[in-house]
């Protein structure tokens, strides 16, 4: 189990014992008080580092493929990752490390799979209809597109490409959230992020099983809230608004107001249309 798989169980062994290991420590090359010192119980982590690990690597949002779960990535697998760094000496998770595990293998794993959970709530919440609960950060969205943070800013703003939104705070009540703060910290457009995110070299999102997609949207009542989850679930399989305009016959412009809950009659029929043909599948 400490091998983990894809080499991941002797790269948490190595920064969790302070030295370069490549298999079980043995009395060979440790001597016996350091062997006594190390805390065995603590090792059922490495089964859920490595499956969260697993999950990050093929891009699925759940331990089911084809689906989305939220609590999957958070509380059966990011939780205990964050305990297990809390528990590491000289670490602080919540502030500036200045410390070399700040840029350790398993403190890298944590930032990028607490941006995966974020973006993996947002879609949640889109296919479930809650278009006002927005979790995604600038941050999250530069962790997950390969680029400098720094960088993705001069993209990020109210009027820019990716647009930076505040929650709606009764629509947040309703679900038992705290809504967005603008002074808190700035969230970004699900629609331009996954746009945006489509268009980066080698992002990919394990596609959704069409039964779940349908039991989702074809639920939601209200018919432009239930455009805009049907967009969602679109850009999840196509990446990009133009491939999602190609391959549905609607402008990008029309697609841009669907995800501003703003569909028209003719972009709401069309789009559930595609439900229909998805339940049919």
């Amino acid at each position: 189990m400490l091998h983990g798989e894809n080499g991941l169980g002797a790269e948490l062994a190595t920064l969790y014992l302070g030295r370069t290991v490549d298999c079980l420590p043995s009395d060979e090359y440790l001597g016996t008080s350091t062997l006594q010192a190390i805390d065995l119980d603590r090792h059922h982590v490495w089964h859920r580092i490595a499956g969260l690990h697993r999950m990050l690597d093929e891009r699925r949002m759940s331990s089911s493929p084809g689906t989305i779960n939220t609590d999957d990535i958070g509380l059966e697998m990011l939780v205990h990752l964050e305990m297990f760094l809390a528990t590491i000496p000289h670490i602080a998770l919540g502030a500036y490390d200045g410390t070399s595990v700040r840029s350790g293998c398993l403190r890298r794993l944590f930032e990028l799979a607490s941006a995966w959970h974020r973006l993996a709530e947002d879609i949640s919440d889109a296919l479930s209809g809650h278009a006002g609960l927005m979790n995604l950060r600038p941050a999250d969205l530069a962790l997950l597109g390969s680029m400098n943070e720094r960088s993705l800013r001069n993209l990020v703003g109210p009027k820019n490409r990716i647009r930076t939104l505040q929650a709606d705070k009764k629509a947040a009540s309703r679900k038992g959230k705290s809504s967005v703060q603008s002074r808190a910290f700035v969230a970004v457009d699900l629609i331009d992020a996954l746009d945006w995110l489509g268009s980066r070299k080698g992002f990919a999102i394990e596609p959704l099983k069409p039964a779940f997609v349908v039991e989702h949207v074809s639920g939601i009542e209200d018919p432009r809230k239930r455009a805009r989850a049907a967009l969602v679930a679109l850009l999840v399989a196509h990446g990009e608004l133009r491939y999602v305009s190609a391959n549905e016959s609607l402008s990008e412009k029309d697609l841009r107001a669907a995800g501003d809950g703003k569909a028209s009659d003719a972009t709401i029929k069309r789009l559930d249309d595609h439900i229909a043909f998805l339940a049919r599948q």
